[in-house]
């Protein structure tokens, strides 16, 4: 009976060891990469750089490129993400130029869609078994909130997740590059001037190395125009105060529902997507979908396809508040000679607050 208790115990560790999500903790990599993260944390870079003094770092042997931004000057949270290739530099132009309210389901939606590897300041809760034999390996003796340098990746429409080599191998080289460069603007707080006084244009430090940390260039952010500012190519209803006074039609939106769920094909834990139908005079919902973020497309469709055949007909007018919906819709509409209207996110806030609540 002993001996079939040990087997059970060590199936179970070898089992909780196979499927640990944390890369080999016995890879010297994890050394140096902690290393730079204990001095990024004594440079306390993030009480003079604002989340919005961004860098442009392009990975010599990756390819990868994008944004560095160094969170923590409000004190809310520190870190430093790379907003990679041109999904997470929109991700992060979307966050920065974002109005709407911290805890509004735009704001959620918001949240959910960015791209990036991150370094930042956690807590003991946000660690797991092998994280912490990892930190014990290494002696690092991390105490108290806010004090536990966690590695995570954020994907668009998961939860947030663990680096793997390549990945940890990338942010090693962002954290040497950027550890160079703030020590150089430490001591040359006329560039931070500089880069404040054009946001158009900031720097790039992708050539930067100990022996050359001034070898930096000006990076052209015109041609990336990835701000939430964009011109609308729909006719606007901004001044109706509720769905009420819309005419008869249909109100398309799409968004997040605001918990984490894993199947077991599925590494990551993501969040699905609810799109619904209004109808827009009565607010009466005609159908809903949920599903995976990258079948959105598929997922309106299939909405539309289903309120159609439960006798609603097609409406002269479709209404929402996301611009990417009414360019999903824009060839259906031109066939079936339907007008897209995009109103604004105040007109159906309540609505979706209320479903938010409920979810949550």
């Amino acid at each position: 009976m002993a001996k079939n208790s040990k087997r059970t115990a060590s199936k179970k560790r070898k089992t909780r060891t196979m499927s640990s999500p944390i890369y080999n903790i016995a890879d010297p990599l994890w050394t140096e990469v902690y290393k730079l993260a204990i001095q990024f944390k004594e440079s306390k870079c993030w009480k003079w750089l604002y989340d919005s003094d961004i860098m442009y770092y392009r990975d010599q042997k990756t390819g990868y490129f994008g944004l560095m931004s160094i969170m923590g000057f409000l004190g809310e949270f520190i870190g430093i993400a790379f907003y990679y290739d041109e999904v997470g530099m929109k991700s992060y132009f979307n966050l920065e130029y974002s109005e709407c309210t911290i805890k509004s389901v735009e704001a959620c939606d918001i949240a959910l869609d960015q791209q990036y590897l991150l370094l930042k300041f956690g807590d003991r809760r946000d660690t797991r078994p092998q994280e912490r034999e990892l930190f014990s390996i290494l002696n690092l003796k991390f105490r108290g909130s806010g004090n536990y340098l966690l590695f995570r990746k954020k994907l668009p429409g998961t939860a947030l997740w663990y680096l793997n080599k390549q990945e940890l191998e990338i942010m090693k080289r962002v954290l040497e590059t950027t550890l160079i460069f703030i020590a150089f603007l430490e001591n040359n707080p006329e560039i931070i001037k500089e880069m404040r006084s054009q946001p158009n244009r900031i720097p790039d430090i992708s050539n930067i190395g100990r022996n050359n940390p001034t070898q930096y260039n000006w990076f052209d952010l015109t041609g990336f125009h990835f701000t939430r500012t964009l011109e609308n190519t729909f006719p606007n209803n901004l001044a109706l105060e509720s769905y009420e006074q819309l005419q008869a039609g249909w109100i398309i939106e799409e968004f997040y529902i605001p918990s984490a769920i894993k199947d077991k094909n599925d590494i990551i834990p993501y969040y699905f997507k609810i799109v619904l139908i209004m109808d827009a005079q009565s607010g009466i919902i005609l159908e809903t979908l949920t599903g995976k973020s990258e079948n959105i497309v598929k997922l309106i469709k299939k909405c539309i396809k289903k309120v159609s055949h439960s006798g609603h007909r097609t409406p002269s007018v479709i209404y929402s508040s996301r611009e990417s919906v009414l360019q999903i819709l824009t060839p259906w509409a031109k066939s079936k000679d339907v007008v897209l209207v995009k109103i604004d996110e105040s007109l159906i806030s309540e609505f979706r607050e209320s479903l938010f609540q409920w979810m949550t």
